[in-house]
């Protein structure tokens, strides 16, 4: 997992936490045929922009929609379906919990146990850890993934996380979360079995719940069943000499669980029913131990008085991979899975959109899109900028238009055209620039005031200064503040704004966000550089097009200009600003 999606992990941990704080809310019930229209109605407008995958929506143990959008496989132009495997990515840590939980009902372990019972390696100053603090992020092993260590063997792998690699913490000090946490309790779950995990979890998990289609290697797939993810809407990325699209061909480090729509609707119904587990198991496994995070699962108070447990998974290079939601007071259930690890397409974002829409709320959508002739002819090629960034218009998988670029100038605006506007005709985001304001003069008071009381305030402005410091040291001094977007919607049931401030640099402008609830705490981080730009435009009309990022909940319109006889100039239309580029020479492409 890159950087930045660990880094917007902590700010979601984080706003979480100041959302559970928030008022109740209070929403209308929709009919099933309101339901289906309301989020078929979004995934369509996801997949007109790029999303690819499949959803399913419950409520009191029936489907209200069980449907797939987009490609499976792009390189084929299968269809996504609710029988589709896909990579669930974190989802895992559910079903892993759920294992051990198993094995301490069948007497051959205790979640009290210690992690000496079944490694004879592990130091004296961790002797003390527990299976609970591996289920429940408070084992102080450090966020190691095991495909940045792919020449290990699992055993090995283990070795280093639990002897060798530096704790974050004592055990049960505090809660960081880990992937590593769970790679070694697979481990257990074999010593404790006495079966490959795979094998074990197929046997006293998935078939009990009915669930055929999830797995690894296990399941009878049929041909053309498992999704091939790609990074971006069109590239696939290579690992060495294996192709990672391929699910079924990665190593074990690489190798992460499967899953259908329709096998997690199933889970969800064992889930309620008690099929896989005691009452009693089950609620150690909802039962939150620290930063509302129990075993598996964030257990979380929504804005109407009710409870959301779920959990997200995100793949290498960011973006949605998978998001399983559950609200037992309402018995209302939804999944999502993709194969498009887009950064565009977040699940975090996604899901609480989703969440918005079933319970009667709002949220920022896109344009809808345009039937009939797309009206491209003549203006694929490269564009340039007038900041002298370069990008490509190119030929999109599902017969649409790819605008994309691995030049950082172009990135810049392609993300944000009001980055183009004077500061002095934008309608600035008071709060926030004050807070950035403070933070790059050394003033952490404006900062302080903008979170609630009971943040953990010096660990965060420790965090904010080293940024600062960070930045600094790549751009130069600052110039400037100006703010490029803000957009406000629910989540969880409460309403938050979105903003986004953009620092100007000597050599740069550098983008911060900002979530802010309806007090105005707010968390915030500055926007990781992309090493990549990719959006599928979406045809509005003749030679319109609408850009639209769900992880940011803002987008912009393009405009196509081909008059005969001159350039071809493209016109990115924010709110604030435009940005015209013009068509390049077939023989001078920029590069």
């Amino acid at each position: 997992m890159s950087i930045s999606v660990r880094c917007f992990t902590l700010l979601v941990v984080v706003y979480l936490v100041l959302a559970s704080e928030t008022p109740g809310q209070t929403t209308k019930k929709l009919t099933e045929t309101q339901v289906f229209a309301a989020v078929d109605e979004y995934f369509m407008r996801a997949a007109a922009h790029g999303f690819a995958g499949a959803v399913v929506v419950a409520r009191d143990g029936k489907t209200i929609l069980s449907k797939g959008y987009g490609e499976a496989d792009w390189k084929t132009r299968t269809p996504a379906t609710p029988t589709t495997a896909f990579d669930i990515a974190s989802l895992d840590k559910q079903f892993i919990a759920a294992g051990i939980l198993k094995l301490e009902e069948m007497g051959r372990l205790r979640t009290t146990d210690s992690v000496t019972r079944f490694f004879d390696f592990v130091p004296p100053d961790r002797a003390d850890m527990t299976l609970h603090h591996l289920l429940s992020h408070t084992s102080g092993v450090p966020d190691v993934y095991w495909d940045e260590h792919p020449e290990m063997g699992h055993d090995r792998f283990v070795r280093f996380v639990l002897a060798e690699a530096k704790p974050v913490a004592k055990p049960g000090e505090r809660w960081a979360y880990s992937n590593a946490n769970y790679w070694v309790l697979e481990r257990v779950i074999e010593l404790a079995s006495g079966m490959p995990y795979e094998s074990f979890m197929r046997k006293y998990i998935f078939l009990p719940a009915r669930m055929e289609f999830t797995g690894t290697t296990l399941p009878n797939w049929s041909s053309g069943q498992v999704s091939h993810p790609r990074i971006r809407s069109l590239g696939a990325w290579p690992v060495g000499p294996m192709d990672y699209g391929d699910l079924l061909v990665r190593p074990r480090p690489f190798r992460t669980l499967l899953s259908t729509a329709e096998d997690l609707f199933r889970w969800y119904r064992a889930i309620r029913s008690n099929r896989i587990l005691s009452e009693s198991s089950k609620r150690k496994w909802f039962t939150p131990v620290r930063a509302k995070y129990a075993y598996g699962w964030w257990v979380l108070p929504t804005g109407r008085g009710t409870t959301l447990i779920h959990h997200g998974g995100s793949g290498n290079g960011g973006g949605m991979r998978a998001t399983f939601r559950y609200f037992p007071v309402e018995d209302l259930f939804f999944a999502i899975l993709s194969s498009v690890a887009d950064p565009s397409f977040e699940s975090e974002i996604m899901g609480a959109d989703v969440e918005s829409l079933v319970f009667g709320g709002q949220v920022s959508l896109p344009p809808s899109t345009s039937a009939g002739e797309l009206g491209t002819e003549g203006i694929e090629g490269w564009y340039r900028l007038p900041n002298g960034g370069v990008f490509q218009l190119s030929p999109a998988s599902n017969g649409r238009l790819l605008l994309g670029t691995a030049d950082a100038k172009a990135i810049t605006l392609l993300r944000f055209p009001d980055l183009a506007a004077n500061s002095a005709d934008v309608a600035a985001d008071g709060v926030f620039v004050g807070v950035l304001r403070g933070v790059a003069a050394g003033d952490f008071e404006p900062l302080r005031r903008s979170l609630m009381k009971n943040f953990e305030f010096e660990p965060y402005k420790k965090n904010k200064q080293d940024e600062w410091e960070a930045l600094t040291r790549r751009y130069g001094s600052l110039t400037d503040f100006i703010t490029v977007g803000s957009k406000t919607t629910d989540f969880l049931g409460t309403p938050e704004t979105h903003s986004f401030v953009a620092g100007r640099f000597e050599r740069g402008d550098v983008v911060f966000r900002a979530v802010k609830d309806s007090t105005d705490h707010l968390v915030f981080r500055a926007l990781e550089p992309e090493r990549g730009y990719e959006r599928v435009l979406a045809p509005v009309g003749q030679r319109e097009f609408s850009s639209w990022d769900y992880a940011m909940r803002t987008g912009y319109r393009v405009r196509i200009k081909a008059p005969a006889g001159e350039p071809v100039t493209l016109t990115l239309i924010g709110k604030y600003a435009t940005v015209q580029a013009v068509r390049l020479p077939e023989v001078n492409t920029g590069r």
